[in-house]
């Protein structure tokens, strides 16, 4: 899956399934943990703080400005704003986290390891 589809579907679901009665605790905390993880790229962007806040409730007038923000601040290739955005995911719709539905490959990731042994800053 396209890690910026996978951010907003998360952000999407926490925002509808993680308050009130139809969400869990768990949820409710996998959202927030989302949410700080993709804050801490946008720190000293408002803008993209609040197309992440807006794009819940509007979320096609917000959906370009989240993704392009999403892209340009690095998160889309954050492997702790991705696995976030996964174990959310698994909590509102496990039978997909099971078949793979949220699994992103990125090479390129921030703290991703490639193919083949795991690799490190650290020689």
């Amino acid at each position: 899956m396209d890690p910026v589809m996978l951010i907003e579907m998360a952000l999407d679901a926490g925002a509808t399934r993680g308050s009130g009665e139809t969400g869990g605790s768990d949820v409710a905390a996998a959202n927030e943990a989302l949410r700080r993880a993709v804050s801490a790229r946008f720190v000293g962007d408002s803008a993209a703080l609040a197309a992440m806040d807006s794009f819940v409730t509007d979320p096609d007038r917000w959906r370009a400005l989240l993704e392009n923000c999403l892209v340009d601040t690095g998160a889309a290739t954050d492997q702790s704003v991705i696995a976030s955005a996964q174990r959310l995911m698994a909590l509102v719709d496990a039978d997909g986290a099971i078949t793979g539905r949220y699994t992103v490959h990125l090479p390129e990731a921030q703290g991703a390891a490639g193919e083949g042994e795991p690799r490190t800053p650290f020689g």
